[in-house]
């Protein structure tokens, strides 16, 4: 809603689906069809188990050329290898 006046495409990631969400929704296993497509990634995702390290090198080498990665907060979601940390 909030973004509606920017005419922007906006999807989002769920590992369950619930069918009436107002974006396109990916899941975890189709997330490299947004990456590959996407301009800006923003994290925003939960630190549990499921989502720890989730952003890793092979996550941001399937993202589309001249994107941008963005993160809310600092947590484990992301590997925390040297080249990747230079990109947040």
């Amino acid at each position: 809603e909030c973004l509606a006046p920017y005419h922007m495409k906006i999807s989002a990631m769920r590992r369950s689906p619930r069918g009436d969400e107002p974006v396109a929704i990916f899941t975890p296993d189709s997330i490299d069809e947004a990456l590959a497509s996407a301009d800006h990634v923003v994290n925003i995702l939960p630190d549990n188990d499921d989502s720890r390290h989730f952003v890793n090198g092979d996550f941001l080498s399937q993202m589309k050329q001249g994107s941008s990665a963005r993160r809310k907060v600092s947590n484990t979601t992301i590997a925390r290898t040297p080249p990747i940390m230079m990109l947040f």
